[in-house]
This record gives structure tokens, sequence and C-alpha cells, in this order.
């Protein structure tokens, strides 16, 4: 069932940057339908009991009920006068239920603090008349939250939606393609070519491979989780404590966020919120990036020479150029991306190009194989089947792992929307901000 739904995801938002997108609230419901649901199946809290199944599937079937209703009734969500149409009894019922879906979903995905900050925003909205100062506000009630919320496109259905569904999921799809067709280990390979025998050479490829892989995946989590089991016990080893190793290798993966093309989900927000191309964030975002990791380095060589630490001997590495012709190839589909943003392409598109480009150079390189082989050995019907299988498997295997590396990002973006509509439905923005003026 989660493979089902993970290729499903994955397929809804290829076809909504092949077709330019649908109505806004059956295409964000879709996708929050999807990620809502995979959530509680991928992240299931075993408590070792035998109700844990029912509850799994009772959690499930609130979300289909909950986020499925605007999905399927996404005219009457648009025809609708928000504060003035009075609601139905299936509007709060299932408006209450997606909201506490979406917090539940937040703390079993992140951590307990995202959820609270959500729960402290829409207490402040109920009780708004009891705060002081310039917070205070006339209050809000219950059903007009609900209104906000749940009906209209204030809060869950909000920005920060949009852009995960339009950009954030594709480019996260484009990171999975790559790291199954084995870049993420080609960068660690190369980086440690490329800086294993400078002083402290691991930790100054942790840097290399942590820009590399950034520009993949556009997250830091997803960067350690990539390079940091290699780079990290390479750390150790040749002399850096355990903690400096650790620092080094966060300090390094956060840049991920910031390095074209694939940035976090701020780039992305960004460009819905002023309307600029996303070329434009990427030529902006060049020089801060490269002095982001310049700083990382010099501080890792710093840190080095003050334990005294050298480099790997020549003789336990690998040749730069001999790595770099082995896999040169790996370095295109992001070049790729760049140069159809130059071209004038839409974001989405020019992830779907990206996509595209690393499902030909695999099988090209499986070609390749298949070629080598049969001057060798010779090939038969089974091995071109067995070629075709593993081919197919790869794609299903990164349609599938693009959808679930997506799950905290989608929780996340839910979470912030009602935070979002907070802010709006109280102008507590506009009250915070008058006040530092004040002051």
């Amino acid at each position: 069932m989660i493979t089902a739904l993970a290729v499903g995801m994955s397929i809804w938002h290829i076809v909504i940057a092949y077709t330019g997108g649908y109505e806004l609230i059956f295409q964000r419901g879709t996708s929050y339908l999807f990620g809502l649901t995979l959530i509680f199946l991928v992240f299931r809290e075993n408590g070792g009991t035998k109700y844990d199944g029912l509850i799994t599937a009772v959690l499930v079937g609130c979300v289909v009920l909950s986020i499925g209703y605007p999905v399927t009734n996404a005219t009457y969500f648009n025809a609708r006068l928000f504060y003035v149409d009075p609601l139905r009894l299936e509007d709060y019922i299932l408006g209450t239920i997606a909201i506490l879906l979406t917090l539940e979903a937040a703390r079993r995905t992140i951590n307990n603090a995202l959820p609270i900050i959500v729960a402290v925003f829409l207490v402040y909205t109920y009780w708004g008349p009891y705060f002081p100062w310039e917070f205070a506000h006339r209050g809000s009630s219950i059903a007009h939250m609900i209104d906000h919320h749940y009906l209209a496109q204030e809060g869950l259905w909000n920005l920060p939606l949009g852009v995960f569904s339009i950009f954030i999921f594709l480019f996260i799809l484009f990171g999975a393609f790559l790291d199954r067709m084995g870049a993420a280990d080609y960068y660690c390979r190369l980086s440690m070519a490329v800086a294993g025998r400078l002083r402290g050479g691991p930790a100054k490829a942790a840097v290399f491979a942590s820009a590399l892989t950034g520009s993949i995946t556009g997250s830091a989590n997803a960067n350690v989780a990539t390079t940091g089991p290699f780079t990290i016990p390479m750390m150790k080893k040749t002399g850096f404590k355990a903690e400096i190793a650790a620092g080094i290798e966060t300090a390094a993966s956060t840049g991920g966020q910031v390095m074209p093309p694939i940035m976090g989900a701020s780039a992305f927000l960004i460009v819905e919120f002023t309307g600029i191309s996303y070329w434009e964030v990427v030529k902006v975002s060049i020089l801060p990036c490269a002095l982001y990791f310049l700083s990382v380095y010099n501080i890792v060589h710093l840190e080095a020479r003050k334990g005294g630490l050298v480099g790997l001997p020549a003789d336990q590495l690998e040749r730069t150029w001999q790595v770099l012709k082995e896999g040169w190839y790996y370095l295109l589909p992001p070049f790729i991306i760049i140069i159809a943003l130059m071209y004038g392409y839409g974001v989405p598109f020019s992830g779907l190009i990206g996509i595209l480009s690393i499902i030909i150079l695999a099988a090209l390189k499986g070609m390749l194989t298949l070629f080598q082989k049969s001057r060798s050995d010779g090939i038969g019907a089974s091995d071109i089947f067995g070629s075709v299988k593993r081919g197919i498997g790869n794609i299903i295997g990164a349609l599938e792992s693009g959808a679930i590396r997506s799950l905290p990002i989608c929780a996340a973006v839910g979470a912030v929307g009602l935070v979002m509509g907070t802010l709006f439905q109280t102008g507590l923005g506009i009250k915070f901000s008058t006040m530092m003026i004040s002051l």
C-alpha cells in the first residue's frame, strides 16, 4: 500500500508539472491527501499493543474523510463566501479533524516543537482579547477558525502547500532519481579523491561532498543522512574528535539548502511571494553559497592545523582523474536544469527535464554495460530482460523514495499554513511590526 501510494503521489506531481496545474484547492488538497495518508502509514507509533494496526487504520480513514472532502467538493469550497455562508455540520467535524491530524502529522515527522507553536497560535486566535498590548484583538469563534483554516484558502490550502505541490516535491523527486542512479556515492568518492590527501582531508572532503549532494537534495537532513555515514568515520579515523566531526558534517550539510540549482523550500517561497523568477534566485545565491562553503572549509583547515592532523596517504585514495572519468555523467543533470532555467523554461518543467535526463543517462549506462559484456562474454535475452527489469525497478524505487522523502516537508507546510492563516486572521504580523516600529 505504501509503495502504491508513494508512486501515485510522485506521478500526480509529475502530471502537475507537465500540465501546469489544476484548480487550487483540488490540486493542493490532493497533494496533502497523499502526504498525510503516507505519513500515518510510514511513521507509525508501535506501542506494542494489538490496537496499533487499528489506530493506524482509523487515522488513515480520518485523513481520507477530512482531506478528501475538499478534494471532491472543490466547487462548494470555491463558491461559498467565508465568514458569510453558514457552516454545515460536516464542515465543523471534518475541519476539526483535519486541523488535529495536521498537528499529529507534524509531531510524528518532525518533533513536538512545531505542533506546540501551531497550538499556541490557534489559542491566540481564539483568546485574542486576553492578550496584552498590541497583541490583543477581538478574538474569533470556533466556526470562524474552521471557516478560515479549512474552508477558505488562507489556512491549510495556503501558499506553502501550493509551493510544495508545484516546486518542492518535484525537486525532491529529482534528487531521489539521481541518488537511485548512484550519484550520492559517486560524489563522496570524487570529494575524497580531490581533498583526501590535504591536511584534515576527510573533513574537507565532507565539505565538497555536502556541496555536491546539496545541489541535488536542497535538504540539510538528506545531506547528513547521505554523506555523514561515510565522512564522519573517516574524520574520526584521521584524528578529529567525534563532536568536531559531527559539527563539521552538520555545518557543511546545512549549506546544501543554498546550493544551486536545487535549494531549500525557502527559495521556492521567495519565488512565490516576490514573483521574481527562480533563475534570478539561483543567480544571486551563487556568491553567498560560495562564501558559506569557503568559510566552512577555512574553519576545517584551522581545526586540522590546531590538532596537528594530516591527510590520508595517497595509496589509500583513488586518483581524481580516474574517478572523474568513471562517472562524469553524474554531474550533468544539475547543469541541465540550470541550462533549462537560463533558456526561460518554467521551474517545474525544468525539473521534469532534469528527471528525464537522469532516466536517459541511466538507460545509456545500462546499454553500454550490455554492449561491453556482449563483446567479452556474449549476452542473451535473459541479460537484456534483467537489465530492463532493473531499470524499471529503479524508476519505481525512485518514485517511491522521492514521495517518502517529501513527507516531513509536507507535514511542515500544513502546520505552517495554519500559522500563516493565524497571521492573516488576527493581523498579528501587522500588529507586531507596528509595535516594533513604535519601540
